[in-house]
């Protein structure tokens, strides 16, 4: 190989290592967020709705769903990212939500939306029961070591490239 390209395949692989290391650990991160750090808000449940409410896409497929809990006394609205049409109303009959009912929350308010909105309700719970429980958590951990795993194989063929050009 030539001078040049063997310093562009380092760069790339390089450059590769670290986002994929920044990736996997930030994913980590987010599903290893533990339920101390979530901030708890106890209330009343006035009503719960799900609405399609932000990204490019507005097709049944690729929108962005958020299903929506007005809790008393909270300036903003409570809300679960839903997904898609299709997955906002079968989380949202299988949730049913009793109005009137005091319910206990605990929200990630690191999450940010393009409205008013608490995205980041992670569990939800009346009395000692659990009525919901986020399971994307489970898939972020997952995904967080597969890249750093991708991350590591990107490593090690960086070495073996740097290897390999300083041993001829």
């Amino acid at each position: 190989m030539e001078q040049k390209t063997h310093k562009k395949v380092a760069t790339y692989s390089l450059s590769l290592f670290f986002l994929f290391v920044f990736v996997g650990l930030f994913l980590l991160y987010k599903g290893a967020f533990s339920t101390v750090k979530l901030k708890k808000i106890d209330g009343i449940v006035l009503s719960s709705s799900h609405m399609q409410t932000f990204g490019k896409y507005t097709d049944d497929k690729r929108s962005h769903n958020i299903l929506l809990i007005e809790v008393q006394g909270i300036n903003k609205i409570l809300g679960i990212y839903a997904g898609t049409v299709e997955q906002a109303e079968k989380l949202s009959k299988e949730l049913s939500l009793v109005a009137g009912t005091e319910y206990s929350f605990l929200v990630d308010t690191t999450l940010v939306s393009p409205i008013d909105v608490y995205p980041g309700v992670r569990t939800i719970k009346l009395g000692n029961e659990t009525v919901y429980q986020d399971t994307n958590i489970n898939s972020q951990t997952f995904f967080g070591w597969l890249t750093l795993s991708i991350a590591i194989v990107i490593g090690l063929y960086y070495y073996s490239f740097r290897k390999k050009k300083f041993e001829s």
